[in-house]
């Protein structure tokens, strides 16, 4: 097995739940020369790198023994998501109501980055979409921040498929699964907070007349997400100019 270069500790965070600015440094010099981070997502431990390399759907696929789904990305904040995908009225609704929080949102992306095939060589999203987190994990956030770029939170599972919220299993799957890949760079976070037990809602946005579909069922019930369609955000006229 190998082991990780680096585990982020407990006492490396701040009281807002984030880490010292020094522990995001070394976690980001890792992440900007390709590599892998155990990170605690809000419901398990997953495994994250920067969402720019074609090869990570086969890295994630071999090391963690992981189906043919496509792979969401976590962003920072609303500002950073837009750089990615196209943001219709629907789509502007539920991130203002539901995020930072549980729900992936996948919509179109946007075309300029159609033109670089993004979503179907990167992300693996064959109909040319991404799937959206802002999490409340303040540490995803901020390493997604950080890099300036999107970041990819794959669920790290056990061998009946289970997610993991217990770190020292997190490590030890990574680290067989870093064997097997042969990545050596690659350190991990310790979290300080609990998981939540209720999945996160995914939702698909893509038809353009105002309709989503349910992906997965999960914390954010169809009730809310109904209501919450008939909101029309202060904010998204600006982004439509």
């Amino acid at each position: 097995m190998i082991p990780p270069k680096f585990i982020i500790e407990k006492s490396d965070y701040v009281s807002s739940g984030g880490l010292r600015s020094v522990a995001y440094q070394k976690v980001a010099n890792l992440l900007l020369r390709g590599g892998k981070v155990i990170v605690a997502s809000d419901t398990c431990y997953s495994l994250t790198a920067i969402a720019d390399d074609p090869s990570l759907f086969d890295f994630y696929k071999k090391s963690l023994n992981r189906r043919d789904f496509p792979i969401s990305v976590v962003f920072a904040n609303v500002l950073h998501a837009q750089k990615f995908a196209q943001f219709d009225l629907q789509v502007a609704s539920f991130i203002e109501q539901f995020t930072p929080g549980p729900i992936t949102i996948v919509c179109k992306v946007k075309d300029t980055l159609k033109k670089q095939a993004y979503s179907k060589n990167v992300l693996h999203a064959l109909d040319e979409t991404i799937g959206i987190r802002i999490p409340d994990s303040v540490v995803e956030r901020e390493l997604a921040a950080i890099a300036e770029y999107p970041i990819t939170t794959v669920a790290i599972r056990d061998d009946q498929g289970n997610v993991v919220q217990d770190f020292e299993q997190a490590v030890q799957i990574v680290s067989k699964g870093m064997n097997i890949v042969n990545e050596t760079n690659w350190c991990a976070i310790r979290t300080n907070h609990d998981f939540v037990d209720t999945q996160s809602t995914v939702i698909k946005l893509v038809k353009g007349d105002g309709t989503f579909d349910i992906i997965r069922d999960g914390a954010v019930t169809l009730e809310a997400l109904n209501n919450a369609a008939q909101i029309i955000p202060n904010w998204y006229y600006r982004v439509k100019k």
